[in-house]
C-alpha cells in the first residue's frame, strides 16, 4: 500500500514538472511575438512622422508618445463684430430719395377735390370710387396731370390734346383713359366752365377736378420749392399704383406728347399689375 502511494506521488511530481516545462517553453514564443508587434508599430510610426504634428514626438527609441492636449488649445477664436460706420451725407440723401419715391397716397386728401362737373365735393364716398387702391379695385392705376398756376396755358393745352386724339383710340384704350386719368387745376370750376364755352370744346372723355386752395396739390408737389432742381409751379403728371404709392412722377411734362405718355404708362402699369 505504501509502495503505490509513493508510485503516485512520484507520477504527480512528473507531471508537474512536465507542466513548468511547457510553461518556460512558451514564454520566449510570447516575447517574440510581442516584439514584432512592437517593431510593426514603430515602423508604422516612422513611416508617417512627417504628417505628425510637432506635438507628436519621440521620447527614445522604445517609445513614442502623444503630447497631452491642454485644455482650451484648440479653441477657436471668434472674430469680433465690426460696428457699421455711420452713413455719408450721399447715403442719407439716397435714402431719402428713396423713401420720397414710395410715397403713399391717401384717399383722404382727394375728398376736398371738386368736381367740375357737379361743382361739388368728392367727399369720401366719391373719393373711395375714384382712387385704385380701394375696393373693388377696378383700375390699374391713377394718372393726374395738375398744375398749380391759374389759368396755365400748358394744362388746358394737355386737356386739347387728349380730348381730340380720344376719338382715334380703341375702346380699350378709351375706356382707360376715361377711368384712368384726371386733371387738378387751381381754377375754379366756374372758370374752367367758362373755357370750355370759349375753346368751343366738347366735354372731355376724362374728369377734372378743381383744387382753388391747392390742397391736394401741397400734399402731393414741393410747392414752398425746397428741394433743389425741383420747380412745382409748372404742370406735372403723377401716377398712382394700386397701393396708393406714387409710382411715377414727371414735371414740366411736354403736353404735345400727352397722349403717348398717357398710353404708355397705362400699359405699363396694366403689365405691372399682372
Amino acid at each position: 500500500m505504501e509502495l503505490a502511494k509513493n508510485q503516485q506521488k512520484s507520477d504527480d511530481d512528473s507531471d508537474n514538472e512536465s507542466d513548468e516545462e511547457n510553461k518556460n517553453t512558451n514564454v520566449p514564443s510570447v516575447q517574440s511575438k510581442n516584439d514584432q508587434d512592437h517593431k510593426e508599430f514603430r515602423k508604422l510610426l516612422t513611416s508617417t512622422k512627417n504628417a505628425l504634428p510637432s506635438e507628436y514626438m519621440f521620447k527614445n527609441d522604445d517609445e513614442a508618445y502623444i503630447a497631452p492636449i491642454k485644455a482650451g488649445q484648440n479653441k477657436v477664436k471668434k472674430k469680433k463684430k465690426q460696428k457699421p460706420l455711420p452713413p455719408t451725407k450721399e447715403e442719407l440723401a439716397k435714402r431719402k430719395k428713396e423713401k420720397e419715391s414710395k410715397e403713399i397716397a391717401k384717399r383722404i386728401h382727394f375728398e376736398s377735390l371738386i368736381d367740375i362737373g357737379t361743382n361739388k365735393q368728392l367727399g369720401n364716398i366719391g373719393a373711395a370710387q375714384l382712387v385704385p387702391w380701394v375696393p373693388p379695385f377696378l383700375n390699374d392705376c391713377l394718372i393726374v396731370f395738375s398744375d398749380p398756376r391759374s389759368n396755365s396755358g400748358d394744362l388746358r393745352q394737355a386737356i386739347t390734346y387728349i380730348s381730340s386724339a380720344y376719338s382715334t383710340l380703341d375702346e380699350k384704350e378709351k375706356k382707360m383713359i376715361t377711368n384712368e386719368v384726371i386733371f387738378i387745376t387751381a381754377d375754379s370750376a366756374a372758370e374752367i366752365q367758362s373755357w370750355f364755352k370759349r375753346s368751343k370744346l366738347a366735354s372731355p372723355p376724362f374728369r377734372i377736378f378743381s383744387d382753388p386752395q391747392l390742397e391736394w396739390m401741397s400734399q402731393y408737389s414741393d410747392l414752398d420749392g425746397n428741394e433743389q432742381g425741383n420747380n412745382p409751379w409748372t404742370i406735372s403728371m403723377i401716377t398712382f399704383d394700386t397701393d396708393g404709392e406714387v409710382c411715377q412722377r414727371s414735371q414740366n411734362v411736354d403736353t404735345s406728347h400727352a397722349k403717348q405718355l398717357v398710353l404708355d404708362t397705362m400699359k405699363e402699369m396694366a403689365t405691372k399689375g399682372n
